[in-house]
């Protein structure tokens, strides 16, 4: 992975941080999914307290296309813990 703040496999912004595109574990199955397109981490933000119980934790989703928030998947799901450094 090149030293840019482009999408290639992840986002990488030199060498400060590291997000991969790690893609996810299918919940069911464990199964990968995604692997090179999509990049999941887990974010220290709990989700509202009516997804609680079906949610561990809000998750942040990055693709070429985007970056967003979402309110969580469920930890069989194999979301990373945070970015990985150079």
């Amino acid at each position: 992975m090149t030293s840019t703040s482009g999408f290639s496999n992840g986002y990488n912004w030199g060498t400060n941080a590291l997000y991969p595109a790690t893609g996810r574990r299918d919940g069911s199955d464990g199964s990968l999914l995604y692997v090179g397109d999509f990049g999941y981490c887990w974010t220290a933000s709990t989700p509202r307290p009516i997804d609680a119980g079906r949610y561990n934790a809000i998750v942040m989703v990055y693709s070429s296309g985007a970056f967003l928030v979402n309110n969580g998947y469920a930890r069989a799901r194999g979301i990373p813990v945070r970015c990985v450094k150079e």
